[in-house]
């Protein structure tokens, strides 16, 4: 089986289970140049795993040289998502749970935790709540459930992610 067919046989499988299915939805959001960086990327990925004859079992993103060298990630963070949904940032610190500020909480944990690689304690530390808290934001997102349920919170989450990404800000 050539390259091109493995790659088509992933994509057809994009959509058996939850996690899987999220994939595909992002995937078909992709430009027809971002879905070709895709397929370029597994293709890389297989001719490298073929050589070395391991499955690239783990693969941990980079920190983005702009998050790894700022101190202050985390006020960054909280700053352009409470702009973001115009709340203060004590309302955020808050022991709130209503929707207005758990949506942006979920935001900041979930940031926090893709482009710093923190620990659960550490970011329930930084915003007063428990590592199960943590844990359950995460999770959820990854699950697609509660809030991550709809659509609009991911494309919010990757627009506040590209703000804090963009190295020309």
């Amino acid at each position: 089986m050539t390259i091109k067919q493995l790659y088509q046989k992933h994509i057809s499988k994009l959509n058996q289970n939850k996690f899987i299915y999220a994939i595909r939805v992002a995937y078909d959001l992709l430009s027809d140049k971002e879905q070709r960086i895709y397929q370029l990327g597994f293709e890389a990925g297989f001719k490298e795993s073929e050589k070395t004859k391991n499955p690239l079992i783990e693969y941990v993103p980079p920190i983005h040289t702009k998050i790894k060298n700022n101190p202050n990630i985390f006020e960054d963070t909280c700053k352009v998502v409470c702009d973001y949904f115009k709340i203060s940032m004590t309302e955020i610190m808050g022991k709130s749970r209503q929707q207005y500020i758990i949506i942006p909480k979920s935001m900041i944990i979930n940031l926090m935790r893709e482009l710093t690689h923190n620990s659960l304690p550490t970011i329930g530390h930084k915003l007063g709540l428990d590592h199960t808290t943590i844990l359950f934001h995460v999770n959820s997102k990854a699950k697609m459930q509660g809030l991550w349920k709809q659509d609009r919170n991911f494309s919010i989450f990757n627009e506040l992610k590209h703000q804090l990404t963009d190295v020309s800000h």
